[in-house]
């Protein structure tokens, strides 16, 4: 009888284990539907304008710092957002750390990317506009999406990802 009532205590105390890890379980994250960066860029204009031109961004938003020492712009499109900012005190990489050829070997965010549903439609897009290409076509390795990777006009990294 001690070994029946020493399974049913077990028993119970399992049984509401698992309704304490139910019932505290956390929410299920929010779907991720866009991307956002930030980038320091050396001519605001130019750069975008080449968002704009080249990959279709358009401008939302443009503004000033009240003491005049940075501009920026926010650029939109189907839910992702690129903050261009232009700092008068703002250096390029090969300044900032000169001799250090590849921006991966900086600590810090060294390349953006955007998930699209036509990976062979933007592939073909950037190819005809001229955009230098830095990684051609890849197959995925430990997740079926393809992707390739290009240089902005001020050097940065841009990573496409799709099927």
């Amino acid at each position: 009888m001690r070994k029946l009532a020493c399974s049913l205590i077990l028993l119970l105390g399992v049984a509401a284990a698992r309704g304490q890890t139910a019932a505290s379980a956390p929410p299920a994250p929010p779907r991720i539907v866009g991307a956002f960066f930030a980038l320091s860029v050396a001519d605001l204009e130019a750069t975008s304008a080449w968002y704009r031109d080249k990959l279709g961004f358009r401008v939302a938003s443009r503004g000033e710092a009240p003491n005049k020492i940075a501009k920026f712009a926010l650029l939109e499109k189907e839910g992702s957002i690129i903050e261009l900012v232009q700092h008068r005190e703002a250096r390029p990489r090969s300044a900032a750390a000169p001799g250090v050829k590849d921006a991966h070997l900086i600590h810090g965010i060294f390349k953006v990317g955007f998930h699209v549903t036509d990976l062979d439609a933007v592939y073909r897009r950037v190819k005809e506009q001229g955009i230098p290409i830095a990684h051609d076509l890849m197959p995925g390795k430990d997740i079926d999406l393809r992707s390739f990777i290009i240089r902005d006009r001020e050097d940065n990294l841009i990573q496409f990802f799709g099927p």
